[in-house]
């Protein structure tokens, strides 16, 4: 589990290191209308997809499903998603002329597509072969495609000049590859002589168990972005694309938490309660390191490599970062919640996220713009935050001791065995 945790960072810091480099490549409103593609494609996905990536991890991990099983729940989800997504993206084209996901001409259909599929593909078999215990691989796989994008674009900024259409479809393209490369591992190296059929209905009422956990999802996608919507509509995409930069920099700090909670769901059912939250309060202490790597970091590039167009929105980063720092830590109690069944607590402290970043951004973002996003986003993450360990108290009874103050005793064999 290390080794995996290890090499998915690297895949991640070389993605962020790819935006930087996208981000030289076009201007500020430009990089703007590739943020939105990349918004508007996650909320697609989260609505199309019916929470079907946790209702997998939930079924795997918790022996109700085996691997024929899983494979075809997959392929159907895949599938429908797809369906759904192009009637939307045709309707859009007949109605509003524009296409769904960039918002712009027609001329970007086939690149949205492409984008969105190969989206589809990689949630969705990373997320079948996290479940097999198969990361490793899939993260080595990642990483060697985003180390041949990031020297692409390398190649592009430093030896030949690219249009804006050519970036975009360089950025569906590498989207594309990654999923359709993790189709092919999955059938490739897994083998199993398991023939169970999934019928129709199994599928149905699968759909119907995920459908929480799909509500879930977008209301916190919605919470997590509804800023960028909000930045667009009174202020442009040019501000979207400066508020873009400083969001990547304040997700540094989620990570490790994002990859270590993928990755505890299957470990969760060897670990005692008294285990279990020596692991959140060590999480909790270990953020710090993550947060204060993403201060030195972002200033040194802020003032170093970017376009000083994008200098502006450095303020934001910091306001941001106490919010930040605070949901690495709820990054780790959600994957819990999910892991134990208990997605309408999810769904509850989604909502209240929800509630409290639409107030904070309805009130600050038309009169401060992106300072104003940043300061709604540390107002709810943090109160989230207390949310979360007052349900974490209720439901299963862990101490506020246990949760807050670092662990003293095993902590070291306790990390060796989720690591194994």
């Amino acid at each position: 589990m290390l080794i995996s945790a290890i090499v998915r960072t690297v895949y991640l810091l070389l993605t962020f290191l790819a935006g930087l480099v996208l981000s030289k490549l076009v201007l500020p409103g430009q990089f703007g209308i590739i943020s939105l593609v990349i918004l508007n494609a996650s909320l697609l996905s989260i609505v199309t997809g019916l929470g079907t990536d946790s209702l997998l991890l939930h079924k795997v991990t918790n022996n109700k499903w085996g691997f024929s099983q899983a494979a075809q729940f997959t392929l159907g989800a895949v599938a429908v998603q797809l369906v759904l997504f192009l009637a939307l993206e045709c309707g859009s084209l007949l109605v509003w002329k524009k296409t769904l996901l960039s918002d712009e001409s027609s001329a970007d259909f086939w690149t949205d597509i492409l984008y969105f599929l190969g989206l589809l593909l990689t949630e969705k078999y990373l997320a079948l072969l996290y479940a097999f215990q198969k990361a490793r691989l899939a993260n080595v796989f990642l990483t060697i495609v985003a180390l041949f994008y990031l020297v692409v674009l390398l190649l592009l900024s430093f030896v030949a000049k690219a249009d804006f259409a050519t970036v975009m479809e360089l950025f569906a393209l590498q989207s594309l590859l990654q999923g359709l490369g993790l189709l092919s591992i999955l059938y490739r190296y897994y083998k199993t002589e398991e023939k169970q059929i999934f019928k129709l209905v199994e599928f149905a009422q699968a759909l119907k168990l995920s459908s929480v956990v799909m509500i879930t999802n977008v209301i916190q996608l919605l919470a997590y972005r509804i800023d960028f919507w909000l930045i667009k509509y009174f202020h442009g995409n040019a501000d979207v694309g400066v508020y873009a930069i400083a969001n990547k920099f304040t997700n540094l700090v989620w990570v490790v938490p994002n990859i270590m909670a993928q990755l505890l769901v299957p470990k969760f059912a060897q670990l005692s309660k008294s285990e279990v939250s020596k692991i959140f309060s060590t999480a909790f202490y270990g953020n710090l390191v993550g947060a204060a790597a993403a201060l030195s970091g972002a200033t040194i590039i802020y003032f170093y490599y970017l376009n000083p167009a994008y200098r502006i929105g450095l303020p934001a980063f910091f306001l941001m970062m106490p919010g930040y720092f605070f949901w690495a830590a709820v990054i780790y109690y959600g994957a819990y919640f999910s892991w134990s069944g208990r997605f309408t607590d999810n769904l509850l402290c989604s909502s209240c996220c929800f509630v409290l970043v639409l107030f904070a951004d309805m009130l600050l973002i038309p009169r401060f713009g992106i300072s104003g996003a940043a300061c709604a986003n540390s107002f709810a993450y943090t109160l989230v935050f207390i949310l979360y360990l007052f349900l974490l108290r209720s439901r299963f009874s862990f101490t506020w001791k246990s949760l807050l103050l670092p662990p003293q005793k095993g902590l070291l064999k306790l990390l060796k065995s989720v690591a194994g």
